[in-house]
């Protein structure tokens, strides 16, 4: 059962749910996405409720930040995707045959392992130029 309702906030962009704050019964308060076509039997209320501004302004949606876990993880999964297409069989053959080739594959690698030494990583990473 809930028993407070606060916070309500645009879920998209085209204003079709929102987001509520309910308290229950038991004092945890926990997220509710409310639509004009929810499957429960409250929820079109709480939609309408909120529309009436019953619970307050509606906060206009926005994309909520990223953690700093979230952006290592991006981070390191691009690092890893412009390693793996550096890191080629056939670029690998090639370092072994041609010295030019080699200190050029070599440097490659080594600019990209260091972008996790910049100030910036891992939400503001200035990724090497993946052509040259």
């Amino acid at each position: 059962m809930i028993t407070d309702i606060k916070n309500p906030r645009w879920a998209d962009d085209e204003k079709t749910k929102i987001i509520i704050d309910c308290k229950l019964a038991d004092g945890e308060t926990v997220p509710f996405v409310a639509s004009p076509n929810d499957c429960t039997d409250y929820g079109p209320k709480i939609y309408q409720d909120c529309l009436d501004g019953k619970y307050g302004k509606i906060a206009e949606f926005s994309i909520p930040e990223k953690t700093t876990e979230e952006l290592e993880y991006l981070a390191k999964s691009e690092l890893d995707r412009r390693l793996q297409s550096l890191m080629t069989t056939e670029n690998q053959a090639l370092a072994e045959v041609d010295d030019d080739f080699k200190k050029s594959y070599k440097m490659k690698i080594k600019a990209l392992l260091d972008v996790k030494k910049q100030k910036g990583w891992p939400g503001n990473v200035v990724w090497p130029n993946e052509e040259e």
